[in-house]
């Protein structure tokens, strides 16, 4: 069976060959993923890495390195087919929590940014970037 893959612009993705986990399963939960993004679209918030991922599957936890991260693969395959649409970027809604109270890490990790910017989007100021497509996200027409 073929891997996922998707190419758009110059970014091409192919899912890693995960050996406990089927790309069905991996379907499965980027599908519960997309509907939980939209319906937090649609009340104009974002969400936590910790908080998505057992909504997401409970059998795989969530991983604070992303390269070991289920989730951070399962939310940049969305980005890339909401690209490929011409729809904004829907992992903008998935966030870091506050480290110690202090607000400033509440954006998506860098893996977010390196996607966008493969994209050609400018990520020069990456809160201003992040914020308006978060924004863009929040108005767009699920």
């Amino acid at each position: 069976m073929a891997r996922y893959s998707i190419k758009v612009g110059k970014v091409q993705y192919r899912r890693p060959e995960y050996t406990f986990i089927s790309d069905q399963e991996m379907d499965e939960m980027k599908a519960k993923a997309k509907k939980i993004l939209i319906q937090t679209a649609k009340k104009g918030r974002t969400i936590f890495y910790s908080d998505l991922a057992p909504k997401v599957s409970d059998a795989y936890p969530y991983q604070e390195d992303p390269r070991y991260s289920l989730l951070s693969h399962l939310i940049g395959e969305l980005s890339l087919e909401a690209a490929n649409d011409g729809d904004p970027l829907i992992s903008a809604l998935v966030v870091h929590k506050p480290e110690g109270g202090a607000m400033k890490n509440m954006e998506p990790g860098n893996g977010f940014y390196e996607l966008a910017d493969g994209l050609g989007y400018d990520v020069t100021d990456k809160t201003v970037f992040w914020s308006s497509e978060v924004r863009a996200v929040c108005d767009h027409l699920w």
